[in-house]
């Protein structure tokens, strides 16, 4: 069992704010709060082309690695227009496109992880939850197979609200279906139940070594809020418990709110995981 002590710790880019922060001034800031792993996140297929993110991701790389930071996740555009749970099909295709050249070019600066959401979240435009089921199924299987090909660890997240894999038994589906895929476990996003209960029901499925990422950020539990872990009602000695019983290895990345400030996250890290020992 890895124990938290041993797990590398970052934070996602998010908290810099839209694409035009992600700069080689703006990435100085994790350097200078001892942040040296990061997940990319420009989840907008916009922001990603004014960084000429598909064209030559080795700019946003470079101002990465000047500063120290290793990139070692990426999350995968979202948006109305960039769902597999969307209805019409055309606009599924343009997503399915638009996720894998965002995944070559990740390959390219050698990010590892692909962070993929299932579906659009919140809600569902479907009657029959099995039809949507099946229709994400097929277009994340689609993805999970490029990445097999590329040799990259394709890491599913868990939606909040009616998105798929709200509730972890669409999440184990998923994970029987695709042996050697991963889960992003977000601990802002289980509603029907707590993260230490949905982490609990992938444990006795079996699921142990199947969790390669985590958005690590504290709510209400009732709707994400994305506050700084002991701001909220999360019971965190449970959910790191549960982390280490499923062999957890990856890095705890944290996804905070813009109000959060990165030097917050270095010093609420080493609080966090001793203060629940």
């Amino acid at each position: 069992m890895t124990k938290r002590l041993d797990w590398r710790w970052g934070a996602s880019s998010c908290i810099l704010g839209g694409w035009e922060n992600h700069t080689k001034e703006s990435f100085d800031q994790s350097q200078r709060c001892g942040i040296s792993h990061a997940e990319l996140s420009v989840t907008k297929e916009e922001g990603l082309k004014q960084l000429d993110f598909f064209a030559h991701p080795e700019r946003i790389a470079g101002a990465a690695a000047e500063n120290g930071l290793e990139l070692t996740s990426f999350h995968l555009p979202f948006a109305l227009d960039i769902s597999f749970s969307n209805p019409d099909a055309e606009m599924r295709r343009h997503a399915v496109e638009v996720t894998k050249a965002c995944i070559l070019s990740a390959k390219r600066i050698g990010i590892p992880t692909m962070v993929l959401h299932p579906s659009r979240g919140y809600f569902e435009l479907y009657d029959d939850r099995e039809v949507l089921m099946k229709q994400c199924l097929t277009h994340v299987g689609e993805i999970y197979e490029f990445c097999e090909h590329l040799g990259l660890t394709l890491a599913l997240e868990n939606m909040t609200g009616g998105g798929v894999c709200h509730v972890p038994q669409e999440m184990i589906r998923f994970l029987r279906a695709f042996p050697n895929m991963g889960v992003c476990f977000d601990t802002n996003h289980p509603v029907q139940l707590t993260p230490e209960a949905y982490l609990d029901e992938l444990l006795k499925a079996g699921m142990q070594g199947r969790i390669r990422a985590v958005h690590v950020s504290d709510y209400d539990l009732q709707k994400e809020q994305h506050w700084m872990p002991g701001e909220g009602q999360i019971n965190w000695p449970a959910v790191l418990r549960k982390l280490e019983e499923l062999e957890f290895s990856g890095v705890f990345m944290y996804e905070v709110s813009r109000k959060c400030t990165l030097l917050q996250v270095s010093e609420n890290f080493p609080r966090l995981i001793t203060d629940t020992l």
